[in-house]
């Protein structure tokens, strides 16, 4: 068996026996993998204190057959502060939550997760701007190839005009006016733009771009019923800032 060194933030934690932890970690070189945390539930635990959920962790791990075990643990963003929001803390899960049903283990995809880095690095710091969280869930999507069709009707795939366009969950992406049938939600011109300039920015885009309350509930509510289509449930972590 192996040594595997990586850097990983801890999306997921649930208890073994009386005194284990399986961690789920999303990883820069390996994507998401399952490991044993030995002993981390024990008072005497020197590991405990470096596996916080959401922190960025510099791992050892041992592999094993089905799951590997942590042998070493350094933390090096420390997500402990999220625990004293409520708000803050579940944002942090639907990040976790979200990539963790969105992938299998042992996929690496390196964009995302430096975009899961930057968001909680930015929840960390205290940013409550509200388009942090559609953004990310859109980036998200996207480095998954999930992403909607934004650019043409994906019914007759001819580039999009700035009339009256419409958003169909089943199929995807926007329909032109001219195949929308009865039954179609609308969307504005300023969403459908906003679609495109999260697909093609950086996570600086939160801080630079300005979004009017109207087209930030749009942008929300298109996000969440899509997001919810794809996952074919609503997540528990979403139900809960729904509530907050």
């Amino acid at each position: 068996m192996s040594t595997i060194k990586t850097q990983g933030i801890i999306i997921k934690r649930s208890n073994l026996g009386d005194a284990d932890k399986i961690l789920t970690v999303y990883t820069k070189d390996r994507g998401k993998l399952k490991a044993i945390a030995k002993g981390i539930r024990r008072i005497n635990s020197k590991l405990a204190g470096e596996l916080e959920p959401y922190s960025l962790v510099d791992f050892q791990f041992h592999e094993g057959k089905s799951l590997d075990t942590v042998t070493s643990a350094v933390t090096i963003e420390d997500a402990s502060v999220l625990a004293k929001s409520c708000e803050d803390f579940t944002k942090a899960h639907y990040f976790g939550e979200l990539i963790d049903k969105l992938t299998e283990e042992g996929e690496k995809n390196s964009d995302l997760f430096e975009i899961l880095r930057l968001a909680l690095f930015r929840l960390c710091k205290g940013d409550d701007n509200p388009f942090l969280l559609p953004f990310y869930e859109l980036k998200v999507l996207d480095r998954l190839g999930y992403n909607p069709q934004v650019y043409y009707c994906v019914r007759c795939r001819r580039k999009l005009l700035n009339g009256e366009n419409y958003f169909s969950y089943q199929d995807g992406g926007v329909v032109c006016g001219e195949c929308a049938k009865y039954g179609l939600p609308q969307i504005s011109v300023n969403t459908i733009k906003i679609f495109r300039l999260i697909i093609e920015s950086d996570i600086s885009l939160v801080d630079r771009l300005k979004v009017d309350s109207e087209t930030l509930l749009e942008l929300e509510n298109v996000l969440d019923k899509y997001t919810t289509n794809i996952l074919e449930r609503e997540t528990k972590s979403k139900k809960i800032l729904k509530s907050l």
